[in-house]
């Protein structure tokens, strides 16, 4: 097994600026090796070193795009403290209903739930259950596109075909399902073992998570956090009636998750439905949303770009924009969710110094390597990707009207211009009034 830990000098805790605080230890901001990070500060007692050496060996494993990063493990100089280093987020999914978050940002409301919901997921994956998901738990990251993030693993526990056993009840009693805490309050049938737990557990948890972002700050069992724990023993949905009645007739997506999240929060266990459900669900929902929505930004940027042409990339989710001035390149937000917002994937290529008139031509090749363009004024350019660097470039005595890259040879093109009639050319026309060439690129 790796060893994660590493000298103490690489790890810099700033004291003064606490990012959160939790069951085990407090988040601190902090550098590692120079870069800004947060650290969790865990006091090394006896009786917490079996949770640390837990969170630490499985938080290592852990790698997704939806799960906050374990960056390194690190004993203090002094032996008091164990640091876990995090990568640094922006703010927690309270800070962001509570208009506490000043980062970027976030995607539609509908994506953030899938964020959360693959996080999760693959937490699941990988034979583990959280059983502390919660708004506090749920991290919005630095960087663009915003992707939520699952944290806090220290409550974490193995799982076998979804189901795990348990010495204690874990968690925060606001998100905690109907049965653990059953077990917490049934004075009258408390035995020395406790009955074994689910994953479902986790999505009853995310059920309500959910419909707290959704209303920006409100709990489905009720707004007053003190009553919370007893309704949700009741399964007094207090809140989720009286959010469905005042949706408007049109607000389609609301409904549909609105009724997502009454299936998450059932009050039987064999009733709720598990997160691959979820996720499906809401990959529909994705895919089934207004596309303007979606796009609004990549449509607002290209009509301020002028843009007469776009082409898709062959293999990746990846549109070429062109205009006589400049190439730009945009990806999805979320490559798993077709139609999520829009980003620049790279800085935009510029050539107004080359003086092309309009573009009339932008094709991929067969794999994607290389992007051909033909202008206005009768000059044609080839350039590679990703480097974006000019491969061919030549000026002809007309324009080319059409580009066709062979099937086979990824770094050969045919090009022609259909002419009229009455038009006198050097090149050889065949009886459809074609111009051809054929033309090699450098591979």
């Amino acid at each position: 097994m790796t060893n994660l830990k590493k000298p103490f000098h690489a790890i810099q805790v700033n004291t003064g600026k606490q990012l959160g605080k939790g069951y085990f230890g407090d988040v601190f901001e902090g550098k590692f090796n120079g870069d800004p990070v947060a650290v969790k500060q865990m006091t090394t007692t006896t009786a917490q070193k079996d949770i640390i050496q837990r969170e630490m060996s499985t938080h290592k494993e852990l790698n997704h795009v939806n799960v906050v990063k374990l960056l390194d493990v690190a004993d203090s100089a002094d032996n008091r403290f164990t640091h876990l280093v995090l990568e640094l987020c922006g703010g927690t999914l309270t800070d962001y209903c509570e208009k506490k978050y000043s980062g970027p940002k976030l995607p539609p409301d509908e994506l953030v739930l899938y964020q959360i919901a693959n996080g999760l997921h693959y937490i699941h994956s990988r034979n583990l259950v959280h059983r502390d998901i919660k708004p506090e738990n749920i991290l919005i990251s630095m960087t663009t596109p915003v992707q939520m993030k699952v944290s806090d693993l220290s409550f974490v526990k193995k799982t076998r075909e979804d189901i795990f056993s348990q010495s204690k009840i874990r968690g925060t009693l606001q998100w905690m399902a109907p049965e653990r805490l059953k077990v917490l309050t049934d004075n009258e049938n408390k035995s020395a073992e406790l009955p074994d737990g689910t994953i479902k557990s986790d999505t009853f948890s995310s059920g309500c998570v959910f419909f707290y972002f959704l209303t920006r700050g409100t709990h489905p069992f009720g707004k007053n956090q003190a009553t919370v724990p007893g309704n949700i023993l009741e399964n007094k949905q207090e809140e989720i009636v009286s959010y469905k009645q005042n949706l408007a007739a049109d607000e389609v997506n609301g409904r549909i998750l609105a009724g997502l999240i009454e299936d998450m929060i059932q009050f039987e266990e064999k009733e709720r439905i598990g997160l691959p459900e979820v996720i499906k669900q809401l990959a529909a929902v994705l895919n089934g949303m207004d596309k303007s929505k979606c796009q609004s930004r990549l449509v607002d940027e290209l009509s301020r770009f002028e843009i007469p042409l776009i082409s898709s990339h062959p293999t990746e989710l990846i549109l070429a924009c062109a205009n006589e001035e400049k190439l730009i390149f945009y990806t999805a937000e979320n490559l798993a969710i077709p139609f999520s917002n829009w980003r620049k994937k790279k800085e935009e290529v510029t050539f107004q110094h080359l003086n092309f008139e309009g573009v009339y031509s932008l094709e991929w090749n067969i794999n994607g390597t290389q992007l051909a363009a033909g202008f206005d004024d009768d000059t044609l350019v080839v350039w590679s990707y990703p480097e974006c660097k000019i491969l061919f470039q030549e000026k002809f005595e007309d324009r080319i009207d059409e580009i066709n890259w062979n099937p086979t040879r990824p770094n050969l093109f045919a090009a022609y211009d259909v002419v009229s009639n009455n038009v006198n050319f050097d090149w050889p026309i065949n009886k459809l009034g074609f111009i051809f060439m054929s033309v090699i690129c450098p591979s």
